[in-house]
């Protein structure tokens, strides 16, 4: 779900597009990571300076704004798009905090943009009313079906939660999975910063922590439920996290917390830091580890921001963006701007979208675009990008701030591409 902020206009410099050429490929051997067959794990680094830029009303044009939103009595957060480029997300009245409870005081909604107005659908099925505040917590979407998590918690870390999916062909959501206290049930555990539902398919995935059966350690899972909520949760592999869909596989970090590790007293959640390489839980039922993080790989090595589509997954690892074609084995690193760490990362068919964020929490200023089927990279410049993305088909999403207005909120800008 794209975090709330400010209104800015559209920026648009330079006045004349330019036809973006394949990024140039010159492999080198990397060591921080490796194949999990052995092979030697080669990266064709491109400077982002390279990057062709993209300008509006040539190469992309806007299709819509939140803007509408930004000073008012409202504030909208998107999680998704439709294959129209129409938001999904939630819709929650700024009224501020309850001062007895130190809550919000109001819950969100959840519903779809259409034109300049937010139409929020029913509740879901199988969900009894309740007094309890609704946040949003993330959401994924496949362009026509969309899925999200909802808690009524307030900390950082949500322990109650409930999942909730809204089909296609159905006009009402439905309520798919939510927490309980009965251990036995592989649906139970939150941590790890929250559910994070994506689709796959029929199916939807997330990730858990379980008990473990001698106590005391905690162990991650992924797992599954139909979307049409007629079937039974189940558990799809255990020791890993952080589900992306790809076109035939799940794609999934795989963690393992080290026998004394961590203090007296702490969770002993495994966590990203954990990571120890990448597994996809393919379609057919099998499992094929991916690729590892190298014994000789400096300390703190893990990977950051996970997402993916078609054969391609993406991450940050050790200051660089990773593009890495499964299929092939075929990898686009691009160095880091300094001091920064990657955010927005989407995906949806051959293309891929991010920006990146300084120390200090300032946009670096320009949304990236890199077309994996073409292997060329664009860059929109922006100086006021918020740090949100979203890609759907030929429609791509960012967020924008008013720096100049500490009370606005977030302003999503609505692209469609041009190849």
């Amino acid at each position: 779900m794209a975090a709330l902020t400010g209104v800015a206009a559209l920026a648009v410099t330079g006045c004349a597009s330019q036809t973006p050429k394949a990024v140039a490929h010159e492999p080198v051997g990397y060591s921080a990571l490796e194949w999990s067959d052995g092979s030697e794990f080669m990266v064709s680094r491109v400077d982002l300076q390279s990057a062709t830029e993209a300008v509006a009303g040539k190469d992309f044009k806007q299709v819509s704004t939140t803007e509408q939103w930004a000073l008012g009595s409202e504030s909208f957060g998107s999680f998704g798009l439709d294959r129209e480029g129409r938001l999904v997300g939630s819709m929650m009245q700024n009224q501020g905090i309850d001062a007895a409870t130190e809550d919000p005081a109001t819950g969100s909604r959840v519903g779809m943009v259409v034109g300049a107005e937010f139409k929020a659908w029913p509740d879901a099925t199988g969900s009894a009313p309740s007094n309890e505040i609704r946040q949003l917590q993330s959401g994924d979407s496949d362009g026509e079906s969309f899925v999200w998590s909802e808690t009524p918690d307030t900390t950082l870390v949500a322990t109650s939660w409930k999942i909730f999916a809204k089909r296609a062909d159905a006009s009402v959501p439905v309520l798919l999975a939510k927490s309980s206290e009965n251990v036995d049930d592989p649906s139970s555990g939150a941590g790890m910063g929250g559910i994070a539902p994506i689709i796959h398919g029929d199916r939807v995935y997330w990730h858990t922590t379980v008990g473990s059966d001698i106590g005391g350690v905690l162990n991650t899972q992924i797992v599954s439920t139909d979307m049409a909520a007629q079937g039974k949760i189940r558990l799809e592999e255990s020791g890993v996290a952080y589900p992306v869909s790809l076109g035939d596989a799940v794609a999934a970090v795989r963690l393992e917390k080290l026998d004394g590790e961590g203090g007296e007293g702490d969770l002993n959640v495994p966590t990203l830091d954990d990571a120890q390489g990448i597994v996809l839980l393919n379609n057919d039922g099998t499992k094929t580890d991916l690729l590892k993080i190298a014994e000789n790989a400096p300390s703190g090595s893990t990977f950051e921001t996970f997402n993916g589509s078609g054969k391609a997954l993406s991450f940050s690892f050790n200051g660089e963006t990773f593009v890495v074609d499964t299929k092939s084995k075929n990898v686009i690193a691009f160095p880091e701007p300094q001091d920064s760490y990657l955010e927005g990362l989407a995906h949806c068919g051959d293309m891929v979208t991010w920006t990146y964020t300084d120390a200090n929490g300032e946009g670096v200023g320009s949304q990236y675009v890199y077309d994996t089927k073409m292997q060329t990279l664009r860059a929109v410049k922006e100086p006021e990008l918020f740090g949100s993305s979203l890609c759907q088909g030929e429609y791509l999403a960012w967020s924008v701030s008013d720096s100049s207005n500490d009370s606005a909120l977030a302003t999503d800008i609505v692209t469609q591409w041009k190849d």
